[in-house]
């Protein structure tokens, strides 16, 4: 998997991976997740200042309020990000709905988590049912054959 430090800084989408230790009963302030215990993918974007790096940051290090519904899944102790796939993009293309569709194709989404500025998307949250290290490679085959080439990142 490539790493490229120019994908942290630039604007672009990112997939949070995540483990989730135990059964979990996430509320958010307009929707209720059932979250069972696995291996999980977040699909986000981020435009603003600091590109991906300030958004992936903000989540691991749950800073900030809770806006997102990735935020009250990470709100849970039971939540561990163990990395993430940075893709850059361009404004006009819209890379989160692309990635959440090529995710959709092998992943199992949770109806309805993290996509509700997205109307047409089905989910941005995605349950693998495989070991942390196959899903990581389904992912990345999934991103590299439908999306782009992603640089993965760890131990951040």
């Amino acid at each position: 998997m490539s790493i490229r430090e120019d994908a942290l800084d630039s604007p672009g989408c990112y997939v949070l991976a995540l483990i989730v230790s135990k059964n979990l009963e996430v509320k958010t302030r307009s929707s209720f997740f059932q979250i069972p215990k696995g291996v999980y993918f977040y699909v986000g974007s981020a435009r603003g200042a600091g590109g991906v790096k300030a958004r992936v940051f903000r989540h691991i290090l749950r800073q900030g309020g809770r806006h997102w519904h990735i935020d009250y899944l990470l709100g849970a102790e039971e939540v561990y990000v163990s990395g993430f796939y940075a893709i850059p993009s361009q404004k006009e293309w819209d890379c989160e709905v692309e990635v959440a569709r090529a995710l959709s194709t092998a992943l199992k989404p949770i109806p309805g988590f993290g996509c509700t500025d997205k109307v047409k998307d089905v989910s941005h949250l995605f349950e693998c049912n495989h070991s942390l290290e196959d899903c990581l490679a389904i992912v990345y085959e999934l991103l590299r054959e439908k999306v782009r080439e992603p640089s993965w990142f760890q131990n951040i």
